[in-house]
């Protein structure tokens, strides 16, 4: 299912890239049309050439071989089906609600530039939790940063709260 995808700029002045052929850095865009949101696709070259390419005269496969000769892609397989993956898809491609299609090894993770799973992080990671049961400055009264007025507050909000304030003042010297 084809997506629609931000191009970098830098795109344009890859090392790697610049010296594949015309056709081959179009395929390398179509190929980021193509691929999840992981970066990895399908390696069927005649597929690919129908959705990409339908009416040209067009070798795909040539095309992809000359990618992984230049090392924008790389092609491997998981239980004797071939997916291809695009050298730091995720470096530039952040989706909001990342799909999961194609199966990934861990080579391939780092080739695409997939952060690990939360599960694989290591130990040099923050701790989520406040130590000692620390309230976060959030969780306090008054919440954000001392001296820093809450979003949304205004001088005449300000004004307001403190001719209430001046009124229970009052009230309670009167008690």
């Amino acid at each position: 299912m084809s997506r629609i995808r931000s191009l970098h700029p830098g795109f344009f002045t890859d090392e790697q890239l610049v010296e594949t052929s015309f056709e081959a850095r179009l395929l390398c865009l179509g190929l980021g049309v193509e691929a999840d949101d992981k970066g990895i696709f399908e390696w069927k070259p005649t597929t690919l050439k129908m959705r990409l390419f339908p009416v040209d005269n067009i070798n795909v496969a040539e095309l992809l071989a000359e990618l992984v000769e230049a090392g924008a892609i790389m092609q491997y397989e998981i239980n004797g089906r071939k997916y291809g993956a695009i050298r730091k898809f995720r470096k530039h491609q952040r989706p909001k609600t990342p799909n999961d299609i194609h199966p990934i090894t861990p080579e391939v993770r780092n080739y695409v530039w997939l952060e690990p799973p939360v599960s694989e992080m290591n130990g040099d990671e923050a701790d989520p939790f406040p130590p000692k049961g620390e309230k976060s400055p959030q969780m306090e009264e008054g919440g954000g940063r001392r001296g820093e007025k809450p979003k949304g507050f205004s001088r005449r909000a300000s004004a307001q709260k403190k001719s209430w304030e001046q009124e229970i003042d009052e009230v309670m010297a009167d008690v």
